[in-house]
């Protein structure tokens, strides 16, 4: 990431959507994985809009 911001982010972005995917039996685990989803999706896509980057893929 601090080498080449972009790149991360396209990366992050491609981990999100393999993460959603993901399935943990604990039901205590799945929801907070859900969550941290949330947070990190909304961080990328806050920083795609900052650098003014291609409009982030909502999926």
């Amino acid at each position: 990431m601090a080498g080449n911001e972009p790149a991360g982010l396209y990366a992050l972005q491609t981990t999100l959507r393999r993460i959603r995917i993901v399935n943990i039996s604990d039901s205590a685990a799945q929801e907070r994985l859900q969550a941290l989803v949330g947070e990190l999706r909304t961080a990328v896509q806050d920083r795609f809009e900052q650098l003014e980057l291609l409009p982030f893929r909502r999926s």
